[in-house]
């Protein structure tokens, strides 16, 4: 197994996609990324570099609607100035894998029909997140879905085949570099959404990161699955589901005491007596061991615009 670092910048404003804001987004992009190329030229191909996250219009009314041609358009041309800054700076830089975003990152029609590989490198991947079906997966709001249901996985899978045929079926390379889908005291559920997103997209031999964020509880958007203090895996059936979907041996070990529950007495791991998970049938994740009536609300949800 390799172990890959990804370098990226978070929540930036500086970066808002629009041709007003092109040259300082310009020159901060410069600026910044030969810093940053320069303290990491000398890290091996393990480390791959990512221009931005989820770049868009921001305040726009399109700002997550696929932004529009201006924003397509400004989010391809930073991608440019970032792969041209990198390659400028020696070291590993001259041949490191990068990764560029879509407009916001995002799995819509513009988005994908319009984006644009940064021009002579062929050592460059698209990266698309997709938190999908949406209210499964990612909605923190009113509408939010507890189940992964026929309707949800039809939108997943015209992600995917918008995906296939954009990049995969033209040999271009490409990576779903977040994914997940957050807590709702529905851990069955997302084991099952697991297994068949990761199991789709590992067919077509793209790669997934799921986000850990390092949340469990509270009001956060909850994708934890490894508990970085106490070193243990906190929803072993679905770090399961995700080496069954890839085809994998099931081995999940260092996990909590009992699924969904952090162990908060942070003793040191006793390596001897941690219980080896070898196979998802024997992971119990059904609704008998979880309160359904903490399922805050059933399907209501609309899918018309979802992948516009």
């Amino acid at each position: 197994m390799v172990l890959m670092s990804f370098l990226d910048t978070q929540h930036e404003t500086w970066n808002d996609a629009y041709y007003d804001n092109y040259e300082k987004a310009k020159e901060i992009t410069i600026k910044l990324w030969e810093q940053i190329a320069e303290e990491f030229k000398d890290y091996d191909e393990h480390l791959i570099f990512e221009s931005f996250n989820e770049p868009r219009m921001g305040g726009s009314p399109v700002e997550w609607k696929g932004g529009n041609e201006e924003g397509r358009d400004v989010v391809n041309k930073l991608n440019n100035e970032f792969v041209k800054t990198v390659r400028k700076t020696g070291g590993y830089n001259d041949k490191r894998i990068l990764m560029v975003p879509l407009y916001a990152a995002q799995c819509k029609k513009q988005t994908i029909n319009d984006f644009v590989y940064p021009e002579g490198d062929d050592k460059v991947i698209a990266d698309i997140h997709a938190y999908l079906p949406y209210d499964f997966a990612l909605n923190p709001g009113p509408g939010f879905n507890a189940y992964f249901t026929e309707e949800g996985q039809e939108v997943l899978d015209l992600c995917l085949e918008r995906i296939k045929e954009r990049f995969v079926d033209k040999d271009e390379p490409v990576i779903l570099g977040e994914f997940g889908a957050q807590h709702r005291n529905n851990t069955a559920e997302r084991a099952r959404w697991t297994e068949y997103y990761v199991s789709q997209a590992s067919s077509m031999g793209v790669p997934q990161l799921w986000w850990d964020n390092g949340i469990f509880e509270g009001e956060g958007e909850r994708f934890g699955l490894l508990d970085r203090k106490n070193l243990k895996i906190v929803y072993p059936s679905i770090v399961a589901a995700m080496q069954k979907g890839r085809g994998l041996e099931v081995n999940v070990v260092h996990s909590v005491k009992q699924e969904g529950v952090l162990d908060e007495d942070n003793e040191n791991l006793d390596i001897d007596n941690i219980e080896s998970i070898e196979n998802i049938e024997n992971i119990n994740t059904n609704n008998e061991n979880e309160n359904e009536n903490e399922i805050e609300n059933e399907y209501d949800s609309e899918y018309d615009n979802e992948l516009i």
